[in-house]
C-alpha cells in the first residue's frame, strides 16, 4: 500500500470513538480497575485485527496507594494529592513551618539555605513538563531532601486545573523520609502566605505499599524480512482526571495504526505494537522488554516511534534521541504528507523511547505542545487532563505523521 492509501484509510470517527472509550475508564493509574478495564479493552479490540498476533508480558512491581491531606492552624483542610511513592507520616502528621521556595529551582533553593529549610516543608511550584529548560518535580524533590527539608510541597499554577499529580524517587536511600503531596494554585497563595508569617501546617499522608502484577500487550503484524518498526503507547496514567492527553490520545492513535496495517496484503517488514505499561512507574516495563531481548534481536528494531502526550495541541515535535539519522527522515516524513514536525534533538528520559534509544535503537518522541505553555499540554497531571481538551484533528494528524515516518525506514 502506498504512502497516500495508508494515510487515506485513517477513519477519524473510530479513532475518536476509541479515544473516547479508553478516557471513560479514568486515569489508568496502575493498580486500579480503570488500568485492568484499559487492558481488556485492548485486547479485545486487538483480537478482532485480523493476521496479527497478540502477546503480553507481566511484570511485579511495588505499587503505591495513598492518600493526602494539608491544614493550616485550625482552618479546614486543603485539597492535597499524595504523590506516588511518598513516605508515609507518623500518625498525627508532621506539624512544621513552611517556606515557599517559589518555582523551586536551585538558586532558590541556595537563596534560603539548609540552616533556614531544615525541618521546615518547602512549597515548590508545577512548571511546564514539554519544554527544553523543564526542571522535573523529582529534581526539586531531590532538593529539598538535600536541604533538609522535613515535608515536600508541589503547587499547580493553574487556577483552571485543580490538583496537581506526579511521582517522587522510590525508597529511602538516604534514610531522609520526605513525604510529598501536590496541591492547587488557590492553596499555594494560603500557604504562600503561611509561610509569610512563618506558621506551622500539618501535613499528613496515609497508604500503603504492595505487590502487583503488571501487563503491557505487544501486537506483531510480521513482514518478509524479519525487520520491524516498533510503535509505542504507555497505557497507564494518574487517577486525577483522564489522562486523556497523558497518554489516552497515543493509545488510540496505536489502535488504528494496527488497523491499518493490518489491511496490507503484503509486508517487507513488520510491525509491532507495543502497549506498555508502568511508565509512570519509571519507565519499568520498557526497561524490562528491552533488557529480555537479544543483541540480535534489537538490531532488527529498525525505529522506535513512541507516542506519549501527542494530542492537546496542533503543533507537534520529534524528540530524536541524539540521533543524527532521524533529523532528515522526520523531515522527509513531514513533507511527505505535507505537514510540519518541529525537531528536538537531545535524548530525554521523559518516555518509554529512551530505553529504546538506550539499547542502541533509533528512536524518536512524538509529543505535542513541545515548548508552548499555553497549550493545552499545561494540564497533564491535573484534574484538568480530560478529553475535552483534545480535537478530533489532532488525533488525525498525530496519526499521519506516525504513517509517515514508518515508511522512511
Amino acid at each position: 500500500m502506498s504512502l497516500r492509501t495508508l494515510v487515506d484509510s485513517i477513519d477519524p470517527v473510530n479513532l475518536l470513538n476509541q479515544f473516547e472509550t479508553i478516557c471513560s475508564f479514568g486515569g489508568r493509574v496502575c493498580g486500579s480497575d480503570g488500568e485492568v478495564k484499559t487492558i481488556e479493552f485492548l485486547k479485545k479490540e486487538l483480537n478482532q485485527i485480523s493476521k496479527g498476533l497478540l502477546s503480553s508480558r507481566k511484570l511485579d512491581y511495588r505499587c503505591w496507594n495513598g492518600d493526602a491531606s494539608v491544614k493550616i492552624g485550625n482552618e479546614p483542610y486543603i485539597p492535597a494529592q499524595a504523590l506516588l511513592f511518598s513516605p508515609l507520616t507518623p500518625e498525627g502528621g508532621i506539624v512544621r513551618e513552611v517556606r515557599d521556595i517559589g518555582q523551586g529551582a536551585r538558586n532558590e533553593f541556595e537563596s534560603f539555605g539548609s540552616s533556614e529549610l531544615k525541618g521546615k516543608i518547602v512549597l515548590v511550584r508545577h512548571s511546564y513538563m514539554f519544554s527544553p529548560s523543564h526542571v522535573h518535580r523529582m529534581q526539586k524533590y531531590a532538593w529539598a531532601r538535600e536541604f533538609g527539608a522535613a515535608g515536600f510541597i508541589i503547587a499547580n499554577p493553574w487556577p483552571e486545573s485543580g490538583l496537581v499529580a506526579g511521582g517522587i524517587m522510590q525508597g529511602d536511600p538516604d534514610g531522609r523520609s520526605v513525604p510529598g503531596i501536590g496541591v492547587d494554585s488557590a492553596s499555594a497563595i494560603l500557604l504562600s502566605n503561611a509561610a509569610q508569617k512563618k506558621e506551622h501546617i500539618r501535613l499528613d499522608v496515609n497508604g500503603k505499599i504492595f505487590w502487583r502484577r503488571a501487563e503491557s500487550l505487544f501486537f506483531d503484524l510480521p513482514g518478509v524480512e524479519n525487520k520491524w518498526v516498533a510503535f509505542s503507547a504507555h497505557l497507564d496514567g494518574h487517577d486525577l482526571a483522564e489522562s486523556a492527553i497523558d497518554n489516552a490520545g497515543g493509545v488510540a492513535i496505536l489502535l488504528e495504526l494496527a488497523r491499518i496495517f493490518s489491511q496490507q496484503s503484503k509486508r517487507q517488514i513488520g510491525y509491532r505494537f507495543c502497549f506498555f505499561n508502568l511508565e509512570e512507574w519509571g519507565l519499568l516495563a520498557s526497561e524490562e522488554y528491552l533488557k529480555t531481548l537479544g543483541e540480535e534481536e534489537k538490531k532488527r528494531i529498525l525505529l522506535n516511534i513512541n507516542l506519549d502526550a501527542v494530542v492537546g495541541d496542533p503543533e507537534i515535535t520529534a524528540l530524536i534521541s541524539d540521533h543524527k539519522g532521524l533529523k532528515e527522515q522526520v523531515k522527509q516524513a513531514a513533507a511527505a504528507i505535507q505537514s510540519k514536525v518541529n525537531i528536538h534533538e537531545p535524548l530525554t528520559k521523559n518516555s518509554d523511547h529512551y530505553n529504546f534509544a538506550e539499547s542502541g535503537i533509533p528512536a524518536l518522541r512524538l509529543v505535542a505542545g513541545f515548548d508552548n505553555p499555553e497549550s493545552n499540554l499545561r494540564f497533564v497531571l491535573t484534574e484538568g487532563d480530560k478529553r475535552q481538551l483534545v480535537a478530533k484533528e489532532e488525533l488525525v494528524s498525530a496519526c499521519k505523521i506516525a504513517v509517515s515516518l514508518s515508511q522512511r525506514v
